[in-house]
């Protein structure tokens, strides 16, 4: 076989004429872990049901991470984790730091940081 320079098409089609198809068969969903669908799986509900970017990370109280850098990694402590909806009772004192969902109230902490 020769090589040479080609287009993405031809290359593209080169590809699908030789790529091998697995098989296809119906089971449970429950032993579904590993394998890949054939085709399309569509819900029957939004989930989430509102127009939400996936934004978790912690709340922190910027002071204790203005000097964070690769060389100079600051530790907090985690004293909290909130979801979506709950209200963050505890008071967030300097060196710690709550994991955070998606709109959730930061409750005095005037940073973030998002995954």
């Amino acid at each position: 076989m020769t090589l040479e320079n080609i287009g993405f098409n031809e290359a593209f089609q080169l590809t699908m004429a030789h790529a091998l198809t697995a098989g296809t068969e119906v089971i449970s969903i429950l032993n579904s872990s590993g394998l890949v669908v054939a085709k399309d799986i569509m819900s029957v509900v939004d989930s989430p049901s509102v127009d939400a970017s996936l934004k978790d990370g912690y709340a922190v109280i910027s002071d204790d991470i203005s000097k964070a850098s690769k060389d100079n990694p600051i530790k907090l402590k985690m004293i909290d984790s909130v979801a979506a909806g709950d209200n963050c009772q505890r008071i967030l004192k300097p060196g710690g730091s709550d994991s955070h969902s998606d709109r959730c109230p930061f409750a005095g902490r005037d940073a973030g940081c998002f995954n």
